[in-house]
């Protein structure tokens, strides 16, 4: 049930990336939407669903943090991040747990800043950056655990 959850997750970010690099706009709500509630809809078909809920609890961590910080620095940093990117954080902070949700965004955030300082960017897409680190995620996971259990 896993390698299905892993499979969509992918598609749904691939999607997600594809429409961002291609538009160059706004995600709408009625691509986004769907894989929140696809991501809630995963609590109830695993076996043990402290990890998901952690991850979610982890994501609502961060967001606070953010507000907190934008608060006190009297910046908006919660616009610096774009409303789709906020929503697929959600979808993939439960849909993928918690240990696969922080390697995915430190993978990712390190993609994006090489990426931004590269080509002397301040502002990027990052979605497309979010599925190359959750893919690289998946292989290695998936990879790892072929190698360990090889005879």
């Amino acid at each position: 049930m896993d390698l299905i959850f892993s499979i969509c997750n992918g598609i749904f970010l691939l999607i997600f990336a594809l429409f961002d690099v291609l538009n160059k706009r706004i995600i709408p709500n009625y691509i986004t939407i769907p894989y929140v509630l696809f991501s809630f809809l995963t609590l109830f078909f695993r076996d043990d669903p402290l990890p998901y809920a952690l991850g979610f609890a982890e994501f609502c961590l961060i967001l606070g943090i953010i507000w907190v910080y934008s608060r006190i620095s009297k910046t908006n940093l919660l616009n610096a991040i774009g409303g789709a990117d906020l929503k697929v954080f959600l979808g993939l902070s439960i849909s993928s747990g918690v240990t696969i949700f922080n390697s995915t965004l430190i993978i990712s955030s390190f993609l994006g800043i090489v990426f931004a300082l590269t080509l002397k960017k301040r502002k990027i897409t990052f979605l497309p950056f979010l599925f190359l680190g959750y893919l690289l995620v998946i292989i290695f996971l998936f990879l790892g655990k072929m190698v360990l259990t090889y005879p």
